[in-house]
C-alpha cells in the first residue's frame, strides 16, 4: 500500500491507513503495559502473544526484538520489516507515535553489536571463528561488497557464509548493511583481507570514498554543465511493463544510476547524491504520440520541468520504451516538487495521458506512486 504519497487519494488506501493507525495505537498501549516486565519474560523464554498479535495487526511482516543500546541506561526496542524494505515508511510512522517510556529507546534498524559476535557465532554455529577476515571492494550500484575467509571454517563453506552474514550485520548494524552493503561472499584467500573486527572502520572509509566521488552540487545547479550518455537495452516484449522493464533506449547524466535501476539492484539515493537528493522518474503512457514525435515531446516536457522545478530538482535523463516513455528526476524537495510536476504534466499543448505516474527509485518507496491526474489509476505492478 501507499503510505507517504496518496495522490490521487483512493478509498482503499485511506481506509487501510485508518485501520493501521488504530492498530498502531493498540500496539503501543500493549507495549507500554508490558514494558516493565518485558525483559524478565524474555529471559524466562516466555512468549508475549498480545504484543505479537497487535504488531501483526499493523502488518504481518513486521517483527520486534529487544537489545542493548550503546549506553547501559536504556534498552532498545527494534521494529523491522526484515527484507520488506517497502514497509519502512510504515515502520517510521509506527515509531513516530512511540510513547515516552523511561529506560526505553526505539529504533527502525538493529544496532551494531560488535561485542555480541562471538556469543552469536557459538550459539548459531557451535563454534567461533577468531580468524575471520574480510576484504572490501567497490561493487555495482555504489555498494560495498564483502569477501570473507576463515581457515577454521574452510571445511564448511555453508558455515563460513553464515558466519560472514552474521558478522556483517552484527558489526555494521542493519542500516548500513541494508543501504550500503552489496554482495557478501566467501573466498579462499581474498587479497588484502583484514580482521573482521576492523570492518566498521574500513567500511566507513570506503563509504566516504564513494560519497567523495559524487557531484559537489545538486543536479539543478549543474543544468547545462553535466555531460550526457546515451544507452540502448533489449527488453522482452510483454503485455505489462512494471517499473522500467520496457525501456529500449535513453540518455542520462548518471549512467551508473540508470544501470543500477535497469538491473533492479537494491537502490538508495544516499549512494548517488551527497546533496540530499531523492531520485525518481516519470513513467508516461505514450498515448497517441507517434514514434517520430516521441523524443521531441519527451524532451519538451523535460525542459519545462527543469525550468519550473528550480531549486526543487531537475530532469537528469529520459528514455523511451514499449508503451511508455520516462523522465529521470533528481529531487531536492519531494513534497514541494510534486505539485509542480503535476501542474507541468497537465498543462501545455500536449498534456500527458491519464496513465502517467511519478515513481521512486529507492527501495523504501517502491510501493509509493503519485498519479499525475486526479483520476490516474495505479501503475503496472501496483494494482
Amino acid at each position: 500500500m501507499r503510505w507517504d504519497f496518496l495522490l490521487p487519494p483512493r478509498s482503499e488506501d485511506v481506509e487501510l491507513g485508518a485501520l493501521r493507525h488504530e492498530a498502531i495505537e493498540r500496539w503501543w498501549k500493549t507495549f507500554a503495559a508490558s514494558a516493565g516486565r518485558l525483559e524478565s519474560l524474555l529471559r524466562e523464554g516466555k512468549s508475549i502473544p498480545a504484543l505479537d498479535a497487535d504488531l501483526a495487526a499493523v502488518h504481518p511482516e513486521l517483527s520486534w526484538e529487544v537489545a542493548a543500546t550503546p549506553h547501559a541506561a536504556a534498552r532498545a526496542l527494534t521494529i523491522t520489516p526484515a527484507a520488506r524494505k517497502e514497509l519502512r515508511p510504515l515502520v517510521c510512522a509506527l515509531l513516530a507515535r512511540a510513547p515516552r517510556l523511561s529506560g526505553w529507546e526505539f529504533y527502525p534498524y538493529r544496532l551494531p553489536a560488535p561485542q555480541a559476535l562471538s556469543p552469536l557465532l557459538r550459539r548459531r554455529l557451535g563454534r567461533e571463528a577468531p580468524d575471520l577476515r574480510v576484504t572490501l571492494t567497490r561493487g555495482e550500484g555504489n555498494r560495498i561488497d564483502l569477501h570473507y575467509t576463515s581457515a577454521l571454517l574452510a571445511d564448511s563453506p555453508a558455515e563460513l557464509l553464515a558466519a560472514a552474514q552474521l558478522a556483517s550485520e552484527t558489526l555494521l548494524g542493519q542500516e548500513l548493511l541494508e543501504l550500503w552493503a552489496g554482495v557478501i561472499e566467501v573466498e579462499e584467500d581474498p587479497t588484502g583481507a583484514i580482521p573482521a573486527a576492523e570492518l566498521p572502520a574500513a567500511f566507513a572509509r570506503e563509504r566516504e570514498q564513494i560519497r567523495a566521488s559524487l557531484p559537489d552540487l545538486p543536479h539543478f545547479e549543474l543544468v547545462g554543465e553535466a555531460p550526457w550518455t546515451s544507452y540502448k537495452l533489449e527488453p522482452t516484449r510483454g503485455e505489462r511493463y512494471p517499473r522500467r522493464r520496457g525501456v529500449i533506449a535513453g540518455i542520462t547524466q548518471d549512467y551508473n544510476l540508470v544501470r543500477t535501476l535497469q538491473a533492479e539492484l537494491p537502490f538508495s539515493s544516499l549512494r548517488f547524491s551527497r546533496q540530499g537528493e531523492v531520485f525518481a522518474y516519470l513513467k508516461l503512457s505514450r498515448g497517441a504520440v507517434s514514434d517520430r514525435e516521441l523524443v521531441e515531446w519527451r524532451e519538451a516536457l523535460a525542459s519545462v520541468l527543469t525550468s519550473r522545478l528550480g531549486p526543487y530538482g531537475a530532469c537528469i535523463g529520459g528514455a523511451s520504451g514499449f508503451g511508455y516513455c520516462y523522465l529521470d528526476l533528481a529531487l531536492c524537495d519531494v513534497a514541494a516538487a510534486i505539485p509542480v510536476i503535476r501542474a507541468a504534466a497537465q498543462e501545455g499543448e500536449a498534456p500527458v495521458p491519464r496513465e502517467s505516474w511519478l515513481l521512486f527509485c529507492d527501495d523504501v518507496w517502491r510501493s509509493e506512486w503519485v498519479g499525475l491526474w486526479d483520476d490516474t489509476p495505479p501503475p503496472p505492478s501496483h494494482e
